[in-house]
């Protein structure tokens, strides 16, 4: 047992000369930092109970004096003291230079619960604290004892947001020529907590000086945790709802917007874009039936994607195109500008008008696809995103003729796997999925051209269940939109004369549009 009075010293490191400690004299009081030339420490070691630290710290003088006050006190309570003396064991790592042990042992006294002298343990304000690393190429910053970041000292430097170094008014890096691995090392200032513990502050060994936000650093930096970070900042993870086709006729679906809503009110269109995120398609009603009706209501979203298609677009069973979808036969499930390298992020259609029979519209959930398929078969998926599959769009060149346009021609062409995956999280990023549009397979090797059609087969297999499929029929007035990385559309054959209308929106404009809307971070 410690007696009441006398407690303990505790040596923290050792430089060739000199021994550095951590004295606790009494419950409740200040503790003291000192040092003792080494020649003392054997004859003196019976005296004291000492945790000694590693042989690879930083060693160094206390600007050869000989002791001096730490603004910490001391446990009031021996158990206290007894987790302050492991913490500063199982830590004793981070007390790299002398320059930065008070803010060490003040660090590893919140983490005993130990109230500091000139802070409240119970302020949110006093969990947060830094460790910097025996090297110092990095540094630690806790809030609690469950939130932690390494900082590397480079990645600080060259995420300063001074004046110096950002542009504030146009949110640009002004720093770029500087020499990080140079300028990113701590100078004689230190580093420091200001404000309450809400700013982080560093001086640089060229004399540049850094303040921080906690709060942003804990926003903006990599942590232990960065699978789950990641998933959070991936648009389609946001309360993505992987659904098939009796889970929208049970009422499970996203909810419509009439067009008022969606174009004069901020919630309907947030409306329209979390049934986007989470659903992968959402619908406008009441809507006018016509190309401007569409394009006031898409100009909500984002502007418009031009392709040779054009702008806005209206289309019937005319073959004025080299694509399928201008004839009056089914059409099975696919996504659309496989042969572009940045396919469309949404594709919108609106019927203008149908006088005869059939038609319907099909939609089929991409990734509830693929998600079965990586269960029942994760091969296949890995096999899907990690092969090249070329697609191509071809239209010869033709002159304006009975009324039909001409067309100067074209051959897109692109080698991309069907499958994308976020290559930290593993989610479903984008599906690339039309058999109509599928080049020559040139780029599988024969010893794998077996393995690929299994593949393929078995997604496509999944993608053709009506238990998946959900059928809509399109009306004048009503706005369909689709998350053309995401969710497959198709179309049942029809007769008569069918009007429809629509067009592209990027996946970058309608995805800034979410972040505005303040659905998405990051």
């Amino acid at each position: 047992m410690l007696p009441d009075k006398m407690l303990t010293r505790c040596l923290l490191f050792q430089s060739p000369k000199w021994n550095y400690f951590l004295s606790l004299s009494q419950f409740g009081k200040p503790c003291k930092l000192f040092c003792t030339h080494s020649s003392s420490l054997s004859s003196s070691r019976s005296s004291f109970r000492s945790y000694s630290s590693p042989s690879k710290l930083v060693h160094g003088a206390i600007t050869n004096k000989r002791s001096c006050d730490v603004d910490v006190q001391a446990p009031k309570k021996r158990n206290q003291y007894h987790a302050f003396l492991d913490n500063i064991y199982d830590t004793s790592a981070i007390f790299s230079s002398p320059r930065n042990i008070h803010t060490s042992v003040r660090s590893l006294v919140q983490r005993s619960n130990i109230p500091c002298a000139s802070q409240s343990a119970r302020s949110p304000a006093s969990k947060i604290f830094f460790e910097l690393a025996a090297n110092e190429t990095q540094l630690m910053l806790h809030r609690g004892e469950t939130v932690s970041r390494c900082l590397p000292l480079i990645w600080l430097r060259d995420h300063c947001r001074c004046e110096t170094c950002y542009n504030h008014a146009t949110n640009q890096k002004e720093n770029v020529d500087l020499d990080l691995f140079e300028s990113g090392t701590i100078g004689s200032g230190g580093v420091r907590l200001e404000d309450e513990n809400t700013t982080l502050v560093i001086h640089w060994k060229d004399n540049h000086i850094t303040k921080y936000s906690v709060d942003w650093l804990m926003s903006n930096s990599y942590s232990s945790s960065c699978s789950k970070k990641t998933k959070e900042r991936i648009p389609s993870m946001v309360k993505r709802v992987l659904w098939n086709g009796d889970t929208l006729r049970d009422g499970g679906g996203p909810l419509p917007v009439t067009y008022t809503r969606h174009v004069e009110t901020d919630e309907g269109l947030r409306q329209t874009l979390r049934n986007l995120l989470d659903f992968g398609f959402s619908m406008v009603t009441e809507a006018p039936a016509s190309i401007e009706g569409i394009k006031t209501a898409t100009d909500r979203v984002s502007p418009i994607q031009e392709t040779f298609f054009g702008e806005l677009w209206q289309f019937t069973s005319d073959q004025s195109f080299s694509d399928t979808a201008y004839d009056n036969g089914y059409l099975s499930a696919h996504t659309d500008n496989t042969y572009l390298e940045m396919p469309a992020g949404i594709q919108v259609f609106q019927c203008l008008g149908h006088d005869g029979k059939g038609g319907e519209t099909m939609l089929v959930d991409g990734f509830h696809a693929v998600d079965k398929l990586r269960q029942s078969h994760p091969d296949a998926v890995r096999f899907l995103s990690t092969h090249l599959v070329p697609h191509e769009y071809k239209e010869l060149p033709r002159k304006s003729e009975n009324g039909k346009a001409g067309s100067p021609g074209y051959h897109m062409y692109t080698l991309c796997p069907v499958i994308n995956l976020h290559p930290d999280t593993g989610e479903i990023m984008h599906l690339r999925f039309n058999p109509y549009d599928r080049a020559p397979l040139n780029t599988i090797p024969p010893e794998d051209m077996a393995e690929f059609y299994r593949c393929y087969s078995l997604l496509s297999t999944i993608i053709a269940d009506p238990k998946g499929q959900f059928w809509v029929k399109l009306n004048p007035g009503t706005i369909l939109l689709i998350d053309n990385w995401r969710v497959m559309h198709g179309r049942s054959a029809f007769d008569g004369k069918r009007v429809m209308s629509g067009c592209y929106l990027r996946r970058d404009d309608w995805m800034s549009r979410v972040r505005i809307m303040g659905l998405l971070d990051g």
